[in-house]
This record gives C-alpha cells, sequence and structure tokens, in this order.
C-alpha cells in the first residue's frame, strides 16, 4: 500500500504500517465478523466512509515518529511558534527599550557646578545694582518722595486698611462734629454721640473753642475708630471712647500735645501719657491753649 513501509516488531521482524483509519476499520469489521458469527445476532453493517481531517496517523517511515498534520485555518499555540513571537506574545514587533544615559564624568560635573555659581553671582550683583540705583534715584529727587505732612495725614485718615484697625476697635462713620471733644457717628445704621474719654477742650464761648473744633474735624475726617474703656458711659449718657484716626492714630493725644485739649487727669488707661503730653506743650508754649502764657 502506498506511503506504508516496514515497521519493527515485538520479535524483531518488520510489520506492515497501518494508519490508525485502517486500523479502526479493521477492528469494527472483526467486532461484526464475530457477531455475525454468534447465532445470527450479529450483522455485517457497510463502513462509513471518514473524513480526511480525521484520518491523522504517524509516517511509515523507519525510526521517525512523525509530524502533526494541521487543518486549514488551525490556531497554532504559542509553543509552535518562533521565539520571536514566543517572547513577543503576539506583538507585531519587539518592545523597544530606551538608550542608556551616559555617565556623568567628573568633568561634567565640575563645569554644572560651576555654572551654577556663575548663575547665582550674576544674579546677586544685579540686585545690588537695582538697590543702587533706586537709593540715588531718591537722593536725586527723581524717586518718589515722602508726601507734606498734611496730605499724609489727610490721606491717612480717607479709609482704614485692615492692617491699621486697632485691637478692640470700631470703625464708624463720623455724621457730625458737635465741639473739640464730642463727635456724632454712624454704626450699623444707628447713630451715637461720642465723647472722647482722655481730653477736656474748652467749651463754646470759651477761648481756643473753635480752633480746639475745627482741629477735631481735621483729624476725624470721614471714618474713624472707637475704642472702649472702663467706663462706657459719662452722666450725660454720651459713649465714652478714645478716638483714633482711620489710619490709626489718637486724636486725644493730637489735641493734647498740640495744645487745644487738657488731659483727663480722674480715670483711663492712657491717663498718665496724656497728662505727660500736656505739661510738654505747656512747657513748648504750644496751640491756641499756652501760647499766650
Amino acid at each position: 500500500m502506498a506511503g506504508q513501509g516496514p515497521r519493527p516488531g515485538r520479535g524483531g521482524a518488520a510489520r506492515p504500517c497501518r494508519r490508525r483509519a485502517d486500523v479502526r476499520g479493521a477492528r469494527s469489521v472483526s467486532r461484526r465478523r464475530r457477531g455475525g458469527a454468534r447465532g445470527g445476532r450479529g450483522r455485517a453493517l457497510p463502513r462509513r466512509p471518514r473524513s480526511r481531517a480525521r484520518r491523522v496517523g504517524r509516517s511509515c517511515r523507519p525510526g521517525h515518529r512523525g509530524l502533526r498534520h494541521l487543518r486549514t485555518g488551525t490556531r497554532v499555540g504559542m509553543s509552535d511558534q518562533p521565539p520571536f513571537h514566543r517572547d513577543a506574545r503576539g506583538r507585531s514587533r519587539p518592545a523597544r527599550r530606551r538608550p542608556a544615559r551616559p555617565a556623568v564624568t567628573p568633568d561634567e560635573l565640575l563645569r554644572r557646578k560651576s555654572l551654577s555659581k556663575v548663575f547665582l553671582l550674576v544674579a546677586s550683583i544685579a540686585a545690588f545694582v537695582s538697590l543702587i540705583a533706586a537709593g540715588l534715584a531718591r537722593l536725586d529727587g527723581s524717586g518718589p518722595q515722602d508726601a507734606p505732612p498734611s496730605d499724609a495725614r489727610a490721606a491717612a485718615t480717607e479709609a482704614a486698611p485692615a492692617s491699621a484697625l486697632l485691637p478692640n476697635a470700631v470703625l464708624v462713620d463720623v455724621v457730625k462734629i458737635v465741639d473739640g471733644d464730642t463727635i456724632d457717628v454712624r454704626a450699623a445704621q444707628t447713630e451715637l454721640r461720642v465723647r472722647l474719654y482722655g481730653v477736656d477742650t474748652p467749651e463754646r464761648g470759651d477761648r481756643c473753642f473753635k480752633e480746639a473744633t475745627d482741629r477735631t474735624r481735621a483729624l476725624a475726617a470721614a471714618q474713624v475708630q472707637l475704642v472702649p474703656d472702663a467706663r462706657l458711659q459719662d452722666s450725660f449718657k454720651r459713649e465714652l471712647r478714645y478716638v483714633y484716626t482711620a489710619g490709626g492714630e489718637s486724636i486725644d493725644a493730637a489735641l493734647v500735645r498740640e495744645g487745644f485739649a487738657l488731659a483727663w487727669r480722674q480715670d483711663g488707661a492712657q491717663r498718665a501719657a496724656l497728662i505727660a503730653l500736656e505739661e510738654q506743650a505747656r512747657a513748648a508754649k504750644r496751640g491756641c491753649l499756652w501760647s499766650s502764657q
């Protein structure tokens, strides 16, 4: 039979190599024959043709174990693929590796350190030169100059920044200047009459009344800060507060220092400081209270 060759048997004698399909066919025929011989119980059945795909056997060449014949369209396993495909696990090309970075030599490290030092030196020189230029511009008058005292005071009383708000102080709007030591303010939609805690200015009709009232009006401007002390009201139900400008300057201290008011000597946390200012103003004969003495 074509495609068959001698194959060694148990006894060393060559026996013909039969395909698996032929062996199965022979076994089925012998079974049918044995069944037919036993009392006619069995009968011969026609042999069914087997498909080509199932007739897979070994090669009949002597000493050769044979190769596996694959059907058309059968997927090849990973073990049957070449090493390239087994390693890549289905990728179309092997993974690219990034090139290794070259090692940094000692000369390169020294060069980088030198560059960083040079950069820091240049930045320091530039900052120093800018500071010198700003100082020279301020000296020759081309730079920004300090505003006159009157302008600075007016600018400070326009509005109180958050940093100028004193501890325990309340910022209020000024409604009216009654006299040198009394003002009307508005806080939370409520108008209050406030008496300056630490000073006593001339009353209406007395000498220096107008000057003290005008000075208080200039210092208070549009807004003031009110700071409470031990007593909150006087005998006339006026609120007692130390009054500061919006910028944080004490109006009580300014009136006494400039010779427009006397220090309140009965009580108050700032009593000692205000008395000292009054003595200085009296000795220097400042303001309308002490200039004629």
